[in-house]
């Protein structure tokens, strides 16, 4: 019997040739990049055998209908053209990965360890939560239980873990190099902590973060060295990207549907958040979803190394710097020529990471304006929804304070490589590096993807004259508030003055 990198060993020529026949398992399939990913593999791999996706029941929703749900989107619309049979080859199969052995029926089960060759696991729970607790369940222990399985599957090639660029924020970036950095703690010691006393796990939550700014990424650097350790028995691959933005190419231009991290970006577009906790010179590492998912299939082509995971960090930022001052001076721009009719206020936007200024301007900028739309709403019956807003935005400039109002730039050697083994005839399909990609190119898809397909908002030309329209009067209406604050200024800083001379 041939040993497993034996068969690695034999890599077929082309990316498409090496998924013929593979049975692949994926988790996390109903997130965004689980998506893309299922649908790249459909359409671009077209000789695959099966693909099996873990999908829990949500909301009293039955996993065969989530699925239609997801296969419903505008993101299947080329494959359904192109070849709709491939949808076939999917089987749900539900599960949940935070219980024991992911509360499979026997019957998947024992389908899941004859057929499966590949994993890719990514499912998650991203929020940036308060509990470790809760983060290490969903997050390491969750990996751990998947492992366990992976290993009971019985011609298991390869495991694919998808991590994030940010687990080691712990350390600079530029030493958080693509290979699995040594954690500080024992993921072992952990698991047990979690299963006699897990209280303490959040009750120790400031020693035991290490350095780490919140419990997800923590969660996520933990399971790294589980992914690590478990390299002894079957090739694994780890995947890290950073902020994910919309596509930028396949299966078409600005699709996403979920916003993270971004969407204090997005806040600031809309009117929302008119004051940001950042430097106009700052950036956040990021990546095109497709471009994630590329490397995600490239990297499984390549052969794995034996002696080590193979580590990626899938990152752009070096290449197309995006600056905060970037998103001010193109986001203002695209948002007049295609205004949203959720945009609350005209583009303004104060920066500063002065602590005392940013509480101060929070409250004149934020809280009060709030407030007196919530007043007005009260008084006219009805709903009331722009402090609890209000107060969503305070929240999420917390969580990511330590990301947007710094310099977040990593390593990508090993990413950038990718794009150089890719054969000459698929480059079109798999590359992971965009020549023509600028910072306006970006930020403008950003915006079109939020719009129209998390906002679902209609993009026919009387929407946009009807949106500009709601638009000019918003600024008109802004243009005279300033002028009137302008005034009122004026008149207190003269009858100060004019007190205090003598005649």
């Amino acid at each position: 019997m041939m040993h497993i990198h034996e068969v690695l060993d034999m890599k077929p020529s082309t990316i498409k040739e090496y998924f013929d026949g593979q049975s692949i398992f994926i988790t996390g399939s109903t997130g965004t990049l689980g998506k893309i990913l299922v649908e790249k593999i459909l359409r671009c791999c077209p000789g695959v055998a099966r693909v099996y996706l873990l999908i829990r029941e949500k909301k009293n929703i039955p996993i065969a209908e989530r699925w239609k749900q997801i296969t419903d989107l505008p993101l299947f619309d080329v494959l359904k053209e192109t070849n709709p049979k491939a949808l076939d080859k999917v089987t749900p199969v539900q599960g949940d990965l935070v219980t024991d052995n992911m509360e499979l029926s026997k019957e998947d089960e024992q389908n899941l360890i004859e057929n499966v060759t590949m994993i890719y696991h990514m499912g998650a729970m991203v929020q940036f939560t308060d509990s470790l607790t809760l983060a290490f369940e969903n997050n390491t222990k969750a990996t751990y239980m998947l492992l366990n399985f992976a290993r009971r599957v019985k011609n298991l090639q390869l495991f694919v873990y998808v991590s994030t660029a940010f687990c080691n924020m712990n350390i600079p970036c530029d030493k958080a190099v693509e290979e699995v950095i040594p954690a500080t703690l024992d993921w072992r010691l952990m698991m047990k902590l979690l299963e006699s006393q897990p209280l303490v796990l959040d009750a120790l939550k400031e020693k035991l973060l290490s350095g780490q700014p919140n419990p997800y990424t923590w969660s996520k650097w933990l399971a790294e060295q589980i992914v690590n350790d478990y390299r002894v028995y079957f090739p694994t691959i780890i995947a890290r990207p950073a902020a994910v933005c919309s596509t930028i190419r396949d299966p078409f231009p600005a699709w996403i549907d979920t916003i993270g991290i971004c969407g204090i970006v997005h806040a600031a577009a809309y009117g929302i958040l008119r004051i940001i906790y950042t430097r106009w010179d700052s950036y956040l590492d990021y990546i095109p979803a497709d471009a994630a998912i590329n490397a995600m299939l490239v990297a499984a082509w390549k052969k794995p190394s034996p002696e080590r995971t193979d580590v990626y960090n899938c990152c752009m930022v070096k290449d197309v710097s995006i600056i905060t001052e970037d998103y001010q001076r193109y986001g203002r721009a695209i948002v007049e020529n295609a205004p949203s009719k959720h945009i609350v206020w005209p583009y303004h936007c104060f920066v500063t990471t002065n602590e005392l200024l940013y509480r101060i301007m929070f409250i004149l900028l934020q809280v009060v304006p709030a407030a007196l739309v919530d007043l007005v709403n009260l008084l006219q019956n009805k709903k009331i929804w722009a402090l609890k807003l209000t107060t969503k935005m305070a929240n999420l400039t917390r969580v990511y304070k330590k990301f947007i109002a710094v310099h977040l730039e990593f390593p990508n050697d090993k990413y950038k490589a990718l794009n150089d083994v890719i054969p000459e005839t698929e480059w079109d399909s798999f590359n992971t590096v965009y020549e023509d990609l600028t910072n306006e190119k970006i930020i403008s898809f950003g915006y079109e993807s939020i719009k129209k397909y998390y906002l679902k908002e209609e993009t026919n030309e009387r929407s946009v004259i009807r949106n500009k329209r709601r638009l000019f009067w918003l600024k008109v209406m802004d243009e005279i508030l300033i002028f009137c604050f302008w005034m009122i200024g004026v008149y207190l800083l003269y009858k100060v003055i004019a007190s205090r001379l003598p005649f």
